[in-house]
């Protein structure tokens, strides 16, 4: 019996996802609800192990193999991290409340435009500063791919039981809105320094860089996916109205938005990012398709599948060769180490700090905009850009700037996105752990004096009323907030949070039962139940979605 291993990239990578989603699968709840980690960190080590298993069969099989996993991958990297981006940005759209980009419109702005361009100066500051002989726009260019924030990793800090108990609702909705947007921002700083680099006169360079890149790709990126986002909206009401489209219809409608975006839009050469941002809030502009998908698990499904396949396939493909290349031109290890550390530390936080009394959501809240200028992860979006920059500079190389940039942008693209993990995602466990024991310190405190109050004929009523007097709603309607910059204190309000010794049993299966309830699972529970009666004109012209088998049982 003649038989032969097969280790071609398919059976290496299906191996290894299947493996992966098998046990983290298994472990899922102890991971999310005690660690309060996502699949992103885990992936990336799987992949990891998945290119040593590789190379060690490889060898063992074909010594001269030199076919890896490495064909043609700055080009499968810009394929999958557009798809696993376009429809995450639709998803993020989506999950956003009633009418959010435009009551939040100011906010926004001051993200997109003086945030974000201060995080790109100091991040190309710190490239100049530690890394050798490297100019002003190739240092521009390469902090332009560590600009945007990375809407996968921010899940983390907006859903399951960590944002639940530590982070509030509206803190929650303006960083997912900010991950969803300046993915699809970046363009204009990444084309401002690229259009200088390549032109030989500045002004002409200016105008492209205004005309094509600002008014074109990201402007008509805009109306497109308003287009695409309302024309999506009116054919699924159309087609609900009249019982054309069934359940499973209705949910997968949603990533299908993304993917036709994502493909159209790149096709017609837009900002195709932001389009499918765009179009997937103008699709529930009205809040009905949100309402309607917020309870079901498809998108959580297909966002754990996504983001365990691409970042598998990142620790697969992390180019080792590289960092020894750069070693070589006298940037050492050490110099990476430092520079991941200074840009997660330096990055965001100036651009926060400094401008967040400017936004009304942040204003008077100086706490949540350090915590919101330390965690801006970097991911995804930073392979797009980088696969990007070496598309657009191949016809370039006999130029020692564009030479410089190549050689460089890989590596430290990498570097950065390894020093996010284990800066951002890796960190939300120890900093979950140490609110949770300080949460049981004030709750067995407070506990304390309330039971040395009680039965003293010299305190007052009031003050010994029961906490849920003093509950505050969460609820995303301005109205149900405390008014901007109050913040409540720890001795008005009901402590909810539990000791990490004791974890919760939400979302947890009961093999012997049903699911449980899971409110703290990947669906973001920032919204509260929306009251039609409260909004009658923008659902005087539809209904709920019901099956025609459903509704004649009603």
């Amino acid at each position: 019996m003649n038989i032969e291993l097969q280790p071609t990239n398919f059976n290496l990578i299906a191996g290894a996802l299947g493996t992966f989603l098998c046990l983290y699968g298994s472990l899922s709840y102890l991971v999310k609800e005690r660690f309060y980690m996502n699949e992103a960190p885990l992936a990336v080590l799987a992949g990891i192990g998945l290119e040593r298993l590789a190379q060690l069969l490889r060898s063992t099989v074909d010594p001269n193999d030199d076919a890896g996993l490495r064909d043609d991958l700055d080009s499968i990297g810009n394929n999958l991290s557009r798809l696993v981006l376009g429809i995450q940005l639709v998803l993020v759209g989506i999950q956003l409340p009633h009418k959010y980009l435009r009551n939040e419109v100011k906010s926004l702005s001051i993200l997109l435009t003086l945030v974000m361009g201060t995080t790109w100066l100091i991040t190309a500051g710190l490239l100049m500063a530690i890394i050798p002989n490297l100019s002003l726009l190739p240092a521009l260019i390469i902090a332009s791919c560590a600009t945007p924030t990375d809407p996968v990793l921010s899940n983390a800090l907006v859903k399951g039981s960590f944002a639940d108990k530590h982070v509030s609702p509206w803190l929650r909705n303006l960083i997912l809105a900010e991950s969803g947007a300046n993915d699809g921002f970046g363009y204009p700083f990444l084309f401002l320094a690229l259009n200088l680099l390549k032109s030989d006169n500045a002004g002409k360079g200016l105008l492209s860089w205004f005309v094509d890149t600002c008014i074109y790709q990201v402007g008509l990126g805009a109306v497109f996916g308003i287009i695409v986002g309302v024309a999506a909206n009116r054919i699924l009401r159309f087609s609900t109205r009249h019982d054309y489209i069934d359940k499973e219809g209705f949910l997968c409608y949603g990533i299908a938005v993304g993917i036709f975006t994502t493909g159209l839009g790149g096709y017609l050469d837009l900002d195709d990012l932001f389009s499918a941002f765009v179009a997937g809030n103008a699709l529930t502009w009205d809040d009905w398709y949100r309402r309607e998908t917020e309870d079901e698990e498809l998108y959580n499904v297909t966002d754990l599948l996504l983001n365990s396949a691409f970042f598998l396939f990142l620790g697969a493909t992390i180019p080792w060769s590289s960092f020894v290349q750069m070693a070589q031109e006298g940037v050492t290890v050490w110099r990476l180490i430092i520079l991941g550390i200074a840009v997660l530390l330096l990055r965001r936080l100036p651009g926060l700090v400094v401008f967040h009394r400017l936004m009304p959501r942040l204003r008077g809240a100086f706490g949540d905009a350090v915590f919101m200028g330390y965690f801006g992860p970097i991911g995804a979006g930073a392979i797009f850009y980088m696969t990007l920059v070496i598309e657009q500079l191949q016809d370039q190389k006999e130029n020692e700037s564009v030479k410089r940039v190549l050689t460089l942008i890989t590596p430290i693209t990498y570097a950065l996105i390894i020093s996010s993990l284990l800066g951002h995602s890796s960190l939300i466990p120890f900093v979950g752990t140490y609110l949770d024991r300080r949460s049981a310190k004030e709750a067995v405190k407070l506990q304390g004096e309330e039971e040395s109050l009680r039965g003293r004929n010299d305190v007052i009523a009031h003050d010994t009323l029961e906490p849920e007097a003093h509950t505050q709603s969460t609820s995303h309607h301005p109205e149900s907030q405390p008014p901007m910059g109050e913040r409540s204190s720890s001795s008005n309000r009901r402590i909810t949070r539990r000791p990490s010794q004791t974890p919760s049993q939400e979302g947890a299966f009961d093999y012997r039962k049903h699911w449980k309830d899971h409110a703290s699972w990947r669906h973001s529970t920032s919204h509260a139940p929306y009251d039609e009666s409260d909004h009658p004109s923008d659902f005087a012209n539809s209904r709920r979605h019901v099956r025609p088998e459903e509704e004649q049982e009603s």
